[in-house]
């Protein structure tokens, strides 16, 4: 449900998906497996978001989630 309104309001035709992205960000995880072979659950964001003082910072953090683990 909430990823369904998060889509609905970033297909708004004057929408910017970074203003949305707060929204769904709280369910954005990975699940994976370690290198031993067990589950491994990540989050992809930090719990505070992303940091909107520190460029360098901004960067990593939304290279990480754009890499998905």
């Amino acid at each position: 449900m909430v990823q369904k309104a998060h889509n609905d309001m970033v297909a708004l035709k004057h929408s910017r998906a970074n203003n949305f992205m707060d929204i769904a960000e709280q369910k954005i995880k990975y699940m994976g497996t370690s290198e031993y072979g067990s589950l491994k659950f990540e989050r992809l964001t930090p719990v505070a978001g992303i940091n909107t003082k520190d460029k360098h910072l901004a960067d990593k953090q939304l290279a990480h989630l754009k890499k998905g683990h």
